[in-house]
């Protein structure tokens, strides 16, 4: 089935475009979400209007994201988490879900949950999180994950996780050690004849 998108649409094309997707797909998904109507001639005729009209939504979503990220870009999020008694992981995580929550908290922003770009966290520590709001729009938060009932930490130390791709190990060369043999004089093993002596 051939379709006009109103809106961008990964995989499928920019909005204001004509695209042949699946009847299924355009009949179920596309047009009862408004993201894309049917390629009659009516709305072929209509198509630069379509065009239009999809171009100036496009621009002020971009201009929303971009309110956001100026809002969030740089945030220091603070987490408390419950900790085991050793104090080296956490029980359960801190999820994307629970990130999108405090930014929502401290900034007043929403941000979708699937724009944060990390895994759960799950040890203390101070993580930077890359989170794209919008198609080429994206900033950074720095998360830092503490101990439940403890002050937060005051510096922000950045630590390798799993939840933050660590850096290549790069192994030393081995050390050689020259061995030093002193010169001993030989030993003479006791006969019969020197015990005599």
């Amino acid at each position: 089935m051939e379709v006009i998108l109103t809106q961008s649409i990964q995989g499928v094309g920019k909005a204001g475009e004509a695209h042949k997707v699946a009847d299924g797909y355009a009949r179920n998904y596309l047009i009862p979400r408004r993201m894309a109507v049917a390629a009659t001639k009516g709305n072929m005729r209509n198509l630069d209007k379509i065009r239009t009209e999809a171009e100036k939504r496009e621009a002020e979503h971009r201009s929303a994201a971009e309110k956001v990220l100026a809002a969030i870009d740089g945030l220091r999020l603070l987490i408390p988490a419950r900790v085991s008694p050793d104090g080296a992981k956490l029980y359960g995580a801190v999820t994307p879900q629970d990130i999108a929550d405090v930014i929502k908290t401290e900034s007043g922003q929403e941000v979708d949950k699937r724009g944060i770009l990390t895994q759960a966290i799950k040890q203390i520590g101070t993580f930077p999180i890359p989170v794209r709001v919008y198609a080429g729009l994206s900033g950074n938060v720095t998360v830092v994950v503490y101990p439940e009932g403890q002050q937060p930490p005051a510096e922000v130390v950045v630590e390798a996780t799993e939840a933050v791709q660590p850096e290549p190990v790069v192994e030393a060369a081995p050390v050689v050690v020259e061995e030093v043999v002193a010169e001993a004089e030989p030993v003479v093993a006791e006969t019969d004849e020197t015990a005599a002596e």
